[in-house]
């Protein structure tokens, strides 16, 4: 799954500190399949993994996940809607806050280890 996330980014700007991207799902990504049938979203899970897709730029290698600190959903995201993350690493702390254009969709936290 890593690698089909990999393959939707696009990065937008990046500084020592901080990284944004867009990603757009298309309605055949796997991620998509059977959530929900005739009316596919974008599982949680599928956003956190390309949070930490995404922070592989902060890290110059793959983070590897130590905890889910917080995870807020308040939108959902269908098929080819792009998506936007703003990414933060400060001290082991990943901060990602994910947007369309129809607004807020997630705010996301990890203690994330840069191997």
């Amino acid at each position: 799954m890593r690698d089909e996330i990999k393959k939707q980014m696009k990065i937008l700007s990046q500084t020592a500190e901080s990284v944004a991207g867009e990603f757009c799902f298309s309605e055949t990504f796997s991620g998509f399949q059977g959530h929900f049938p005739e009316q596919p979203i974008l599982p949680g899970v599928c956003l956190i993994q390309a949070v930490l897709v995404l922070a592989e730029s902060l890290c110059n290698a793959k983070p590897v996940l130590q905890e889910i600190v917080s995870a807020k959903f308040f939108a959902v995201v269908k098929p080819d809607s792009p998506v936007q993350i703003n990414c933060t690493l400060e001290n082991g702390t990943l901060k990602a806050a994910v947007s369309c254009e129809a607004g807020r969709v997630a705010e996301i936290k990890l203690k994330v280890s840069c191997a």
